[in-house]
C-alpha cells in the first residue's frame, strides 16, 4: 500500500516558523507519516487531538550523526525528533507520536547490523527551555525521551507506551542535564522508566 511521506512539508513548516522568530507548527487530526525531523529555536510542534505522527522505519530517512551514548562518542541514526543547540523547543498536544519501533527491534533480535545505532524518539542536545507536554509517545526505536546536556527541561502529562519486550526502550533518560522536572507521566516500557544519567566515559561530545 502506497502512502505519502510528509517529512519535507513538516520540516519546511518548522524552518519557516524559525525564520519568522518562532511559532507553532500544528499537526492536524489524521495520520501523518514522516522521517527524521529537526526542531528549531522557539518552535513548538503541536499535535491536535486525533493526530498521529508516524515515523517510517526506513534507515535512509534517519541520517547518521555523531552523538554521545552514556558519555561515550557514538554514531547514531538521527532521532525522530531532534534539536541541537536550540532554545525554547516544545513538543505538545493530545496527539500520538509513533516511532515505528518494531522493525528496529527486529534488527536487534536477529543480529542484523545497522549502519549506526537506532534512533531515539525525541532527543534534544545542548538546548535550553525544553518542553514535552501531554503527548502520547509509543513504539520508540530505542530510548524514548533523551535530553542531553540540556538546561530547564520540563516533561509533563506524557504517556509513554512501548511493549514490555522491546529492547532498550527506556522512558525518560535525562543525561548530564540541569533543572529537569518530570511530572504526571505514565510510563510503560521495555526497560527503565526514568533513568538519570551522567555518562560513564569522559567525553566532550
Amino acid at each position: 500500500m502506497s502512502y505519502t511521506i510528509e517529512t519535507a512539508q513538516i520540516q519546511a513548516a518548522i524552518d519557516d516558523a524559525a525564520r519568522a522568530g518562532g511559532g507553532v507548527v500544528t499537526i492536524p487530526a489524521g495520520v501523518h507519516r514522516t522521517g527524521a525531523l529537526r526542531l528549531r529555536s522557539f518552535v513548538e510542534l503541536h499535535l491536535e487531538s486525533g493526530a498521529r505522527l508516524e515515523f517510517v522505519p526506513d534507515p535512509a530517512l534517519y541520517p547518521v550523526i555523531d552523538a554521545s551514548w552514556e558519555g561515550a562518542p557514538a554514531r547514531i541514526h538521527q532521532p525522530c525528533i531532534f534539536a541541537d543547540g536550540e532554545e525554547g523547543v516544545s513538543v505538545t498536544g493530545l496527539g500520538t507520536i509513533d516511532g515505528g519501533g518494531s522493525s528496529w527491534w527486529e534488527a536487534v533480535r536477529t543480529g542484523t547490523r545497522l549502519e549506526a545505532a537506532r534512533p531515539t524518539l525525541i532527543s534534544f542536545r545542548h538546548s535550553s527551555r525544553v518542553t514535552i507536554r501531554d503527548v502520547v509517545l509509543e513504539n520508540s526505536p530505542a530510548w524514548t525521551v533523551h535530553p542531553y546536556r540540556c538546561d530547564d527541561v520540563r516533561v509533563s502529562g506524557v504517556r509513554i507506551k512501548n511493549p514490555a519486550d522491546s529492547p532498550n526502550t527506556d522512558g525518560i533518560d535525562p543525561e548530564s542535564c540541569r533543572n529537569v522536572r518530570i511530572t504526571d507521566c505514565h510510563i510503560g516500557v521495555g526497560d527503565d522508566c526514568i533513568a538519570i544519567k551522567a555518562g560513564t566515559e569522559a567525553s566532550n561530545a
